[in-house]
C-alpha cells in the first residue's frame, strides 16, 4: 500500500531526505574524497520498505586504511541511519570503501566498482570525479565473473528472511542477466527465461512483494545458470595451460567417505558425502587473504545435493563461536566455497572453476590446468598491480611495513602481520616463470 499514489510520493521525499542528510553530515568529514551511489533507488525502480541505496565512498589520500581514521565516518553514516534504517548497514557498505592512498600507489580499484562503472550504474552524488579513467571497452570477462561471484556469496549469506522471498531472487537473477549480458550470451538467457519455473522474473516488484518460494530450490537453479555461464565462457574462450609448484605437505593427509573427525562438521547436523584434508597452496593468481596456513591441512568437505540448508546450518554453527577463526573448503552443487570464521562475522568466498581453476586442478591430484587465456591475462595484471603497490608502499615507509590491509585484512599482532605478508607472495612464487627467493 505505501507504493501507491500520494505514500509513495511521501515515502520517496523521505528516501531523498535521508540519503541528503547522511551524505551532508559524512562529506564534512576531511576523509571524504567522493560519494557515489548505485542500487534500485537511483534506477527508479525501489519499492518502499525494500531499499536499495549503495554508496561508495572514496577516501582521500591522506586517509590509509590501516589508521582508522574512518571509522569517524562509519560513526557519522550509523548515527544518522538510526533514523534513516533504510539506508542499510554499515558493514555492507564498508567493502566499497575506496582508499585513494592504495589506488595511488598502484593497487587495482575494486572490481565491483569498475564494473558498475563501466556499465553505468554508479551516479556521482559529492567530491571531484574518479582520478582513474577505465576506459570505453567495458568491463573485461574476469571483472564480471568476480562480480556474480559477489552474487552467489550474497545467496549464501542472507538470512532466511531474504531467501525465502521471491522478490530476493528476482533482484539477483535480474543481475546476473545484467552481467551475463556483458558476456554475450544471450541465447542462454533467453533459453533460461523460458523455464517455467522462473516465471515469476517477469512479474512486477509489487506482485513478489508478499510472495515466499523455496530458498533451496531458488539456490540450486540459480547455481545452475551460474554454472553454464560460467562453462559458456570457457568453451568460447582460447584456452592457456598453467602449471604450478605445490607445497611440500607437512601433515597427513587424511581422507574418509563416512566419519568426518571434525566435531563442529559433525555436530551441526550437515549432510556429508566425503571428508578429506588437502596440502596447502594457492587460490587463483591474484593475492587473496589465505584461509589456511600453509603448513596445516585445509579440511574439504563435499556435501550431498540440495546443501543449501546445510550451508546455512554451518554458516550459524560457526557464527556462535564454535569454530574459533577456523575455515573449510567446500563443495556444493558443483562449485566451491571457503567458509571462514573472520572473528566478528562468517564470511563466504566463492571459489568458481575460472578465477580459481587451480584449486579445482589440485582436488583431482593436478599440477596444471587450464584458464581462459582473456581471463588468465586480466587476473595476472591484477596480480601485478598487487605486487606493485606493496613494492610502492614499502619504498614509500623506508623499507618497512609493519601493517597493510589490502587485499588482506590485516590484524594488529605481529606475527599475524608477517604470515599475512608472506602470504601475498604464495600465489607469485606457485606460479612464477622461474624460481623466486
Amino acid at each position: 500500500m505505501l507504493d501507491f499514489g500520494p505514500m509513495h510520493r511521501v515515502f520517496a521525499a523521505i528516501y531523498g531526505l535521508g540519503l541528503r542528510v547522511v551524505l551532508s553530515r559524512m562529506t564534512r568529514h576531511p576523509a571524504v574524497h567522493s560519494v557515489y551511489g548505485w542500487g534500485s533507488y537511483f534506477e527508479g525502480t525501489y519499492l518502499a520498505g525494500q531499499s536499495d541505496i549503495d554508496l561508495g565512498i572514496v577516501i582521500s589520500e591522506d586517509y590509509s586504511r590501516d589508521e582508522g581514521t574512518y571509522s569517524d565516518v562509519a560513526r557519522c553514516y550509523n548515527r544518522w541511519r538510526w533514523l534513516f534504517p533504510f539506508l542499510g548497514r554499515w558493514d555492507e557498505k564498508e567493502g566499497s570503501l575506496i582508499f585513494l592512498e592504495e589506488v595511488v600507489a598502484g593497487f587495482p580499484v575494486l572490481a565491483s566498482f569498475r564494473v558498475k562503472v563501466k556499465q553505468g550504474r554508479v551516479e556521482h552524488l559529492y567530491g571531484e570525479p574518479f582520478p582513474v579513467d577505465f576506459g570505453d571497452d567495458g568491463a573485461t570477462e574476469s571483472e564480471i565473473i568476480e562480480e556474480i561471484d559477489t552474487l552467489v556469496r550474497l545467496a549464501l549469506l542472507k538470512g532466511e528472511q531474504h531467501s525465502r522471498r521471491l522478490l530476493f531472487w528476482k533482484r539477483l537473477f535480474t543481475k546476473l542477466f545484467v552481467l551475463s549480458t556483458d558476456l554475450r550470451l544471450s541465447g542462454l538467457l533467453d533459453e533460461a527465461k523460458r523455464q517455467s519455473e522462473l516465471a515469476f522474473l517477469g512479474e512486477s516488484d509489487r506482485k513478489l512483494y508478499g510472495r515466499t518460494g523455496q530458498a533451496e530450490d531458488m539456490f540450486r537453479r540459480f547455481v545452475a545458470l551460474v554454472k553454464q555461464i560460467l562453462q559458456a565462457v570457457k568453451d568460447r574462450e582460447a584456452a592457456i595451460r598453467i602449471s604450478y609448484r605445490p607445497y611440500p605437505a607437512n601433515h597427513a593427509v587424511v581422507e574418509s567417505e563416512s566419519a568426518c573427525p571434525d566435531a563442529l562438521l559433525s555436530g551441526s547436523g550437515i549432510r556429508i558425502r566425503s571428508f578429506r584434508e588437502l596440502p596447502s597452496g594457492p587460490m587463483g593468481l591474484v593475492p587473496h587473504l589465505y584461509y589456511f596456513p600453509i603448513d596445516k591441512p585445509v579440511p574439504f568437505v563435499e556435501l550431498e545435493d540440495g546443501a543449501y540448508r546445510d550451508v546455512r546450518r554451518l554458516i550459524l554453527a560457526m557464527g556462535q563461536g564454535k569454530a574459533k577463526g577456523g575455515a573449510y573448503l567446500l563443495r556444493v552443487e558443483g562449485l566451491l566455497f571457503v567458509v571462514t570464521d573472520e572473528g566478528t562475522y562468517v564470511d563466504v568466498v566463492p571459489l568458481d572453476p575460472l578465477l580459481f581453476a587451480n584449486v579445482y586442478a589440485r582436488l583431482e591430484g593436478k599440477l596444471s590446468f587450464e584458464m581462459p587465456r582473456c581471463i588468465c591475462e586480466q587476473q595476472r595484471h591484477d596480480a601485478e598491480q598487487t605486487f606493485a603497490g606493496l613494492e610502492s608502499n614499502y619504498g614509500k615507509h623506508d623499507g618497512r611495513l609493519t601493517k597493510y590491509s589490502y587485499p588482506c585484512i590485516f590484524t594488529e599482532d605481529d606475527v599475524d602481520t608477517l604470515c599475512d605478508t608472506f602470504e601475498f607472495f604464495r600465489s607469485y612464487v606457485a606460479h612464477a616463470d622461474d624460481w623466486v627467493y
